[in-house]
């Protein structure tokens, strides 16, 4: 793990090297060193499984991670996919999704600590969707947020739509998880990796992606309504 501030960029991007990670993963793909050197302050995290195995890496000046639980959980769940799945074949909305969905249902240590992480982690990515997504939740609109998963199936996302895929991604998560119990949930992730992320889920689901975009697109309008 490699926990930092604003304040290290002398020593960031040699740390984040030896960790096995790569010191460009930004989301400007600058170094570390570069990028926090650039920012008022430093809000991010990620991880995966580099040269030497899992890493996660934490900016902590400012960032959720110094007064809220699920952060911490959202990234070690992206070592498990990268060393359980074929990262490149999964989409964006399941990437961000269902780490957020772990970060806010594993996170917690109470019941009212759950509660109030889903609020605002819910509120963190909600309040940086993108027009076209407000307007879709305003109207009701459900066929423009089944394209937005669509839109969100490849596991890079252009930048105007990414936020999307944590919020819209945690919901349909949700959403699965209420109809057939975590447990079947987290053997549905043993089998993506062999079957393929769309085989997998009609498998487990039995509906293909289309049907279960068409199937969650009111519970999302729902859960958006309020933010």
């Amino acid at each position: 793990m490699n926990w930092f501030t604003g304040a290290d960029a002398d020593w960031v991007d040699d740390a984040i090297r030896n960790s096995g990670a790569n010191p460009n993963a930004t989301p400007t793909r600058e170094s570390y060193s570069s990028w926090i050197r650039s920012l008022n302050s430093c809000n991010m995290g990620n991880a995966g499984i580099g040269s030497k195995g899992p890493y996660i890496n934490q900016c902590l000046k400012g960032a959720p991670a110094t007064h809220e639980t699920e952060t911490a959980s959202h990234e070690y769940f992206h070592t498990v996919q990268s060393s359980t799945m074929t990262w490149s074949s999964l989409p964006h909305w399941f990437i961000e999704g269902s780490a957020t969905f772990v970060g806010i249902h594993v996170g917690g240590n109470s019941a009212g600590e759950f509660k109030g992480t889903r609020a605002f982690t819910v509120g963190r990515w909600t309040g940086g969707l993108d027009q076209g997504i407000r307007d879709a939740v305003r109207t009701a609109d459900a066929n423009a947020i089944v394209q937005r998963f669509k839109d969100l199936q490849g596991s890079q996302a252009p930048g105007q739509i990414q936020t999307s895929g944590y919020a819209l991604g945690m919901f349909l998560t949700e959403a699965l998880v209420a109809s057939k119990g975590f447990d079947h949930w987290v053997e549905y992730l043993t089998t993506i990796k062999s079957l393929g992320f769309a085989q997998a889920t009609e498998k487990s689901y039995g509906l293909t992606l289309d049907q279960l975009y068409v199937k969650v697109a009111p519970y999302v309008i729902s859960q958006l309504k309020g933010n």
